[in-house]
């Protein structure tokens, strides 16, 4: 008996979740729409970011964070030419992805330029797909 009933509030639970999610109040339908604008190839934009550090996992973690929209970013690579001249990360053989976070660079806040690109990556099953994104194209 207490397992019907468990099953029971759970599938209730779960449709009221859903018909919520999906049928809109008369508060949502009197608000005004915010339209989206989608970036363009080659649109940049101009932010000053924290660099939060960096990781390795199933890829690169690059984090930076915008100080004024207090958004995080998780870039993927960074141009070997920027690491030159601002090396917020340093070479290191024994990683995985041959780089490890500067630790003088950590918390450091940089102007950051970033530009909207078509880029291939590997999705989670190893294939290749197509996608935009915001690439790192000066860090300062």
């Amino acid at each position: 008996m207490k397992k019907t009933l468990l099953i029971c509030l759970i599938l209730v639970g779960c449709y009221t979740a859903s018909s919520q999610s999906t049928t809109p109040t008369k508060q949502a339908t009197n608000k005004t729409k915010t339209v989206v604008k989608n970036p363009v190839i080659g649109e940049t934009k101009n932010l000053t970011m924290v660099f939060e550090g960096y990781s390795e996992g199933d890829y690169p973690h690059l984090g930076l964070k915008d100080k004024v929209k207090n958004e995080d970013y998780d870039f993927e690579s960074i141009d070997e030419s920027i690491l030159k001249t601002t090396p917020i990360l340093l070479t290191d053989n024994d990683a995985a992805f041959g780089y490890k976070e500067n630790p003088d660079y950590l918390g450091k806040t940089f102007d950051v330029v970033l530009v909207w690109k078509a880029a291939k990556i590997a999705d989670l099953d190893g294939k290749t797909v197509n996608t935009k994104r915001w690439e790192i194209k000066s860090l300062k």
